[in-house]
């Protein structure tokens, strides 16, 4: 279990810039952790009081997020305010993670109800069709963690998604932005900023073409890229399931202890193996193109 450990320790480091500097920012990990351990040992009322700083975290932060962190803490605040009986935030707080990781379903650890409640969301998400934003400012920009590239579009699902812009000397400055289907959203922030002008108009006949590869796309990327972070989900809590079976002194309990960390780490490592088969296939197929429209 050592080299396990090790993987589980590299990520959560990896993770730890997503921490906001300034202690009135709540952490986006820190935020992760504490709401899964609540949710684990069904103190509702902890996991409620903790969700309600979500959105703020997602967009207080004095770094670009990191895409499939920002993700799963919509997953996790959607599987609160679900489990907590409120229907209607647990709509709209899936909606904000399917569209922000299309790809991706809800840990089983929650359950076969709540997972097909997430998947109905995710699916009239991604069943709403796609759109762009392309950014013409000379600032930088990310959405939902993913930089944008100035005069080159990105392609995103329908929905909420968290935009960060900062213009040259700056700081970090964030809101939610609303995709509709078939938009294609002009971003230009500054002295002469302009909130959705439109694009040219595609060339006729590719319009059909370009819509097919970036839905293709979306998936790949975001279901790729979720997977590989569930899996580090998994690993997590086997090295945490693996530090309860070295501090447990009662012999009976060891076998099962033993058994849900070999589980666990079993899927981390099968479910991070498929993430990056699905980014592989994407980059053989798709080449350099994706270096440029596919980039994280």
């Amino acid at each position: 279990m050592r080299w396990i450990l090790g993987v589980v320790f590299g990520w959560t480091l990896g993770t730890a810039a997503a921490r906001a500097d300034d202690g009135a920012c709540p952490g986006i990990n820190d935020l992760i952790s504490r709401i899964s351990g609540a949710l684990e040992v069904a103190d509702l009322g902890l996991a409620a009081t903790l969700t309600g700083q979500a959105r703020t975290a997602l967009l207080c932060q004095p770094q670009p997020l990191q895409t499939m962190l920002a993700a799963e803490l919509s997953r996790l605040t959607g599987a609160a305010a679900y489990f907590n009986g409120d229907m209607a935030q647990a709509t709209e707080v899936f909606g904000l993670a399917a569209s922000i990781s299309p790809g991706e379903s809800l840990e089983d650890l929650y359950g076969q109800q709540a997972g097909a409640f997430y998947a109905k969301v995710r699916d009239s998400v991604t069943a709403a069709g796609g759109a762009t934003i392309v950014l013409k400012s000379a600032g930088e920009a990310w959405i939902d963690g993913r930089s944008l590239t100035r005069e080159v579009p990105r392609d995103l699902t329908v929905g909420r998604h968290i935009l960060q812009t900062r213009e040259a000397g700056g700081k970090l400055e964030a809101r939610e932005l609303t995709l509709v289907a078939g938009e294609d959203h002009v971003l230009t922030f500054g002295p002469a900023e302009v909130a959705n002008a439109p694009m040219a108009a595609a060339a006729p006949g590719s319009t059909t073409a370009s819509a097919q590869g970036r839905t293709r796309n979306t998936w790949l990327l975001g279901g790729g890229g979720a997977l590989v972070v569930a899996s580090g989900v998994m690993l997590a809590l086997a090295a945490k399931s693996h530090g309860d079976f070295d501090a447990e002194t009662d012999p009976s309990q060891l076998k099962g202890l033993q058994s849900k960390t070999n589980s666990m780490a079993t899927a981390g490592l099968l479910t991070g193996a498929a993430g990056i088969g699905m980014i592989g296939v994407m980059l053989a197929e798709d080449g350099l193109g994706l270096g440029i429209r596919g980039r994280w």
